[in-house]
């Protein structure tokens, strides 16, 4: 839900909700005749914006159409063994995390094109085409939930006597994703007027 910090706000009242409705973040919406309660807006509530709840997740996304020889190098890189009788992979993986990231991305790409023609190939890749992998930046009521960045590679094509071209181009899609919600005494209060402080 992009830009849902632009009607939601965390609130707190000393006062009892009589009716709640769940929302995306479990919290709950507390039912006011005021929707803009927050004390900066001459209301009851004392609010702030939403929180961490989970560290990072991190993802790795090759931004190409999904082949088997790219979901065996994956299994390979990350640790596991591809089972080529099921198309599945085997054994524990290793995760992506902040520090592994780029090193992971690199030995991909050396599985699926010949190490000895990375770089000297332009143009870089395009932009994330957000059909293969997802880009976007997700904010939840003031706390960032989900965020990218590119891995660009390209290269030229080993033909047996060099590296020739047609050249190759591709973006590793890093992907964050975490929790986002509440502290702790506050709940979710819609913010009907679609500011945001």
């Amino acid at each position: 839900m992009k830009n849902a910090s632009a009607v939601n706000r965390c609130a707190r009242s000393s006062i009892r909700f009589l009716f709640a409705v769940i929302t995306v973040l479990a919290c709950f919406y507390p039912q006011a005749s005021n929707a803009d309660a927050c004390l900066e807006d001459n209301g009851k509530f004392q609010c702030r914006d939403a929180i961490p709840i989970t560290p990072w997740a991190h993802d790795l996304c090759d931004d190409w159409g999904t082949y088997i020889a790219r979901e065996a190098a994956w299994c390979v890189v990350l640790g596991g063994t591809w089972n080529s009788t099921w198309s599945s992979c085997d054994g524990a993986l290793t995760p992506v995390t902040e520090g592994n990231a780029s090193g992971l991305a690199q030995a991909f790409e050396e599985k699926i094109h010949d190490p000895r023609c990375f770089g000297g190939w332009p143009p870089p890749p395009a932009n994330c085409s957000n059909y293969n992998c997802t880009c976007r930046t997700v904010t939840i009521a003031g706390a960032l939930a989900e965020d990218y960045s590119l891995l660009p590679f390209s290269g030229r094509v080993f033909d047996g006597n060099g590296c020739s071209v047609p050249g190759w181009a591709e973006n590793i899609v890093h992907k964050i994703t975490r929790d986002v919600g509440c502290p702790a005494g506050f709940l979710e209060f819609p913010r009907l007027s679609g500011h945001f402080r």
